[in-house]
Order: structure tokens, then sequence, then C-alpha cells
């Protein structure tokens, strides 16, 4: 999992295999994921916006090849579904490999990714202030007993 701090969502680091608008909607709606021993559920395909900034976000121009990809371990530079509607029958993707949209049949085969509002992903806290909250608790623990 990746948190993206610029939109405050946090992404599923796996590309779901090429399919329909359809069952890569029901596919990025239903998965529970375990992480940390917490189940994570209320996944959904990104908005085309999401995808958007996504892409320049990871260092990328829009309407250039996708050249970065870090910290992303699967992310393919083809056209991935996005959970915003175009019309009736088509669905807005983005090109990863051109950095645009487009807006294919909703039959139209693609891959995706799921992402999940707010930060799932635990800040690691530094060695240092780990230490540093050690010596102050045991110091307070020294305290109490002098004062008794």
């Amino acid at each position: 999992m990746i948190y993206d701090g610029a939109q405050n969502i946090t992404w599923l680091d796996y590309t779901a295999p090429v399919n329909s608008w359809t069952n890569q909607f029901h596919w990025a709606n239903e998965p529970t994921v375990t992480y940390n021993s917490k189940r994570l559920t209320g996944w959904s395909l990104p908005s085309i916006s999401e995808l958007t900034n996504l892409y320049t976000e990871l260092g990328n121009t829009l309407g250039a090849p996708l050249t970065n990809t870090t910290p992303f371990t699967q992310l393919q530079a083809l056209n991935y579904w996005s959970g915003t509607a175009a019309s009736a029958n088509a669905d807005d993707t983005f090109n990863f490999s051109t950095g645009s949209e487009q807006q294919p049949s909703a039959n139209a085969l693609n891959y995706a990714l799921a992402e999940l509002p707010g930060n799932v992903v635990p800040t690691p806290i530094p060695a240092a202030f780990q230490l540093f909250g050690s010596g102050l608790a045991a110091l307070g623990i020294l305290r109490r007993r002098s004062e008794k």
C-alpha cells in the first residue's frame, strides 16, 4: 500500500488484470485487504483526476510517456479504468503510456487500480524518538520513586 499525502488517499499497489469497466468496478469495490492485522474495506476505482494527479506526482509529464513508477511495483504503461463515467456507453480511462485521458467503450479491456480514502499506512516513528520517549518514561518512574 502506498499513501498519497497530496490527495490523502491510499493506493493498493496491485494492478488488476485487464477486464471490462463493470468487472473492474466490482473488483475495486469488493476487496477486503488485511494490513497489520487490520481489515480494510471501502476501496474503489480512482477518479480520473486522482489518476491524472498520480501520474504527475510520480514525476511524469502529461502528454509524455510513463518514465517514473516508483514507489509502485506493478504500474503498467497502459490504460487504467477510472470511476468517472464519461457517458452512458463509455467510461474514462487514463493512459499511462501517453499521460492522457481516453474514453473507450465500457466493454473495452483495461487495467485497474484501487484506492481508499485517508492514510491507512502507519507512519514509522524514528528510532531516536522512541528512545527519547523511553528515556522520559524512565526518568518519570525514577522521579516518582525518589519522592516516596
